[in-house]
């Protein structure tokens, strides 16, 4: 469902600008222009975040057999407030998360990685949307110039996405 909400966020903003385009608008169509993208990236960073805590919970929740309270305890001190910290957004890497696992983990991830270079493109393009966002959060929202247009932004969403879709068979592979 998360998913859609972005892809109705960048149909809805799309079909804007085509509208303004139509009426000879330019002013608003160039402010249109320089927000989507941010607008887009925001709701692109939110999704994919939920996303990969939702991946998590849920694995939790199966290696412990659904123990309520071993779910509370991950998601209160590993889950919640944490995500920015399990990546090297900067350096388009998850290397670092797979660690987090365990070093035999981390080797069976990162093999999985190096032999499927849509998955190693897709944590590269994840990495870059949440290095994205942290730029534009942390450096002036209002003064921040992002070097990407909405359809740039929304083609690393698209395929940031078959990182969480391979995320649950790696992790189920490790048990």
């Amino acid at each position: 469902m998360s998913g859609e909400l972005v892809e109705r966020l960048m149909a809805d903003n799309s079909a804007l600008m085509a509208y303004l385009r139509s009426q000879g608008e330019i002013s608003f169509l160039s402010n249109m222009e320089s927000s989507v993208p941010k607008i887009i990236l925001l709701a692109a960073a939110s999704d994919l975040e939920h996303q990969v805590q939702q991946i998590l919970l849920s694995y939790y929740d199966r290696v412990t057999n659904a123990c309520e309270f071993a779910g509370k305890f991950v998601y209160n001190k590993a889950i919640r407030a944490q995500f920015h910290t399990y990546f090297d957004w900067s350096n388009r890497s998850a290397n670092g998360f797979f660690a987090f696992f365990g070093e035999r983990f981390r080797a069976k991830a990162k093999a999985a990685v190096n032999a499927d270079d849509r998955l190693m493109q897709s944590i590269r393009d994840f990495c870059e949307v949440g290095d994205l966002r942290n730029q534009l959060v942390h450096q002036n929202y209002a003064a921040f110039v992002l070097p990407k247009t909405g359809d740039e932004v929304h083609a690393l969403y698209k395929s940031a996405l078959y990182f969480l879709s391979c995320l649950p068979g790696l992790l189920e592979d490790a048990v």
